[in-house]
């Protein structure tokens, strides 16, 4: 046999034997206490898809089942630390050509997906991984096929070889990448860090590198917007504000990591005024090689490039066992048309910076005004370092002491761990609290008020009675 046949003899041999052991190593795959056909993914690995969902408040077809199922997804999830993915709403004029959280960024995603044509609702998974509704996809948008989305898209870390094509199967498997985002308050802007680390790929045989790029949208949770289909005002989850870093191209081998680092300033020409208090920076890595789809469904058709890993502070604190800065002791004090806030401090990473974001109106209301803390405690080693350990924080407000109050505070740590605490419904004259506070919501808070309200009736009314029967024995 001539070298040239020869050779493309072995070669056929090495395909068929490989056609051959596909299904072996699909079988593989079914059991899941074997590795599987590829390297596994990295011990503790988590794979957070991201979803991208458009909508409008003026539209009719989204108000009328895909918002609220997509919505109530996320308040049955999002809450939970470990985030097990990351939710941006996209606002668009779509049905009646009204809403306030639409923007021109927004509009340009949603084209991104959908070049040429406007389609709502649409939501993206994974990048188009997974795609229902919008123009090209017959599955509409509904919490069921939502929630298997977002399962589905969980496990693409557990890649399978294709009979079809074994030996690109073998070159292009799943990339892992290890993603942390952090963000603080400056009290006009975020400051935002993003890192990432590629840990390498499901291949067998590894030949690219991670091309990625990377996204951090800015979401605001909890705002309140009107919607011309419902004539009223509704609440909103996760409504994308802008962009800390869009479409950053970088370059990873194997075990290499990078670094980003953005300042978002705060828009102040938003149609609705945004709450510091509510902002979230999601981070996103995209891998431009990839435009793959879940089998048996055809994704996003524009070839877009298909989401690795995504996370917000919230994933990056569960994930790196960080503390979440906490406050206690909170008391007011009051002179005249001013109140001063008191707060004891603590975090093992000792405290950065804290703010104090307050209104005299409502817990849901648009104007908030800001107070940067006076942070004093012993401070840490080193001529620049400005974290304190055993910290008291300190604050005064333009306010009187006989209004109803509304208090949130932020805090931050070295590790740049946002801590969030809401004091709802604060009456600053009436109320002194000694209580420890943790992670309690304007909800528990009511019910330290109440509580206290309760034991004090209670004594008034025993030490009232007591009275009572001493003089009737007299």
């Amino acid at each position: 046999m001539k070298p040239k046949r020869a050779q493309l003899a072995l070669i056929a041999l090495i395909v068929s034997l490989i056609m051959i052991s596909a299904p072996v190593f699909g079988a593989i795959r079914s059991n899941p206490d074997a590795s599987g056909d590829f390297r596994p993914a990295p011990n503790g690995y988590r794979h957070r898809p991201v979803v991208e969902f458009f909508t409008g408040l003026s539209c009719p077809s989204c108000m009328a089942g895909p918002h609220p199922d997509m919505e109530k997804l996320w308040e049955e999830n999002g809450y939970d630390p470990q985030q097990d993915f990351t939710y941006v709403v996209f606002h668009e004029l779509n049905g009646g050509g009204e809403d306030a959280l639409q923007t021109a960024d927004s509009e340009e995603r949603m084209r991104f997906y959908q070049p040429g044509v406007s389609g709502t609702p649409d939501a993206e998974f994974d990048g188009g991984y997974i795609e229902l509704g919008g123009m090209a996809n017959n599955d509409g948008v509904d919490y069921a096929s939502a929630k298997t989305a977002i399962e589905n898209c969980k496990s693409r870390t557990q890649t399978t070889i294709n009979p079809l094509h074994p030996i690109q199967s073998l070159r292009n498997g799943f990339k892992f990448v290890k993603l942390d985002v952090s963000q603080m308050f400056t009290g006009i802007s975020f400051s935002v860090v993003v890192k990432a680390q590629y840990l390498g790929t499901s291949a067998l045989i590894e030949t690219k590198a991670l091309n990625g790029l990377l996204y951090v949208f800015m979401v605001e949770d909890n705002i309140t917007a009107y919607s011309k289909v419902e004539k009223t005002d509704v609440n909103n989850h996760n409504a994308f504000r802008g962009y800390a870093i869009k479409a950053k191209d970088f370059s990873l081998k194997n075990g290499e990591s990078t670094e980003f680092a953005a300042d978002w300033p705060i828009p102040t020409d938003a149609k609705v005024p945004i709450n510091p208090a509510n902002m979230m920076a999601i981070a996103v890595v995209y891998d431009k090689d990839d435009t793959t789809t879940e089998n048996g469904n055809q994704g996003n058709r524009a070839g877009v490039p298909r989401a690795l890993q995504s996370a917000t502070p919230a994933s990056t604190a569960f994930d790196n066992g960080n503390d979440i800065p906490r406050a206690s002791a909170i008391k007011f004090a009051g002179s005249g048309s001013k109140v001063k806030v008191t707060a004891t401090l603590d975090d093992s990473a000792g405290i950065a910076s804290g703010f104090v974001l307050y209104n005299t109106q409502a817990a849901n209301a648009t104007n908030w005004t800001v107070a940067k803390m006076n942070i004093s405690g012993s401070e840490c080693e080193g001529d620049t370092c400005s974290v304190y350990k055993n910290a008291t924080g300190t604050v005064t407000l333009d306010t009187t002491m006989d209004k109803p109050l509304f208090i949130v505070i932020l805090l931050y740590d070295g590790n740049m761990t946002q801590g969030k605490i809401e004091l709802m419904n604060i009456t600053a004259g009436r109320i002194h609290i000694k209580t420890t506070i943790l992670s309690i919501g304007g909800a528990g808070i009511v019910i330290v008020v109440v509580a206290v309200a309760a034991i004090g009736y209670y004594l008034w009314n025993k030490k009232k009675k007591a009275a009572q029967s001493v003089s009737e024995s007299k």
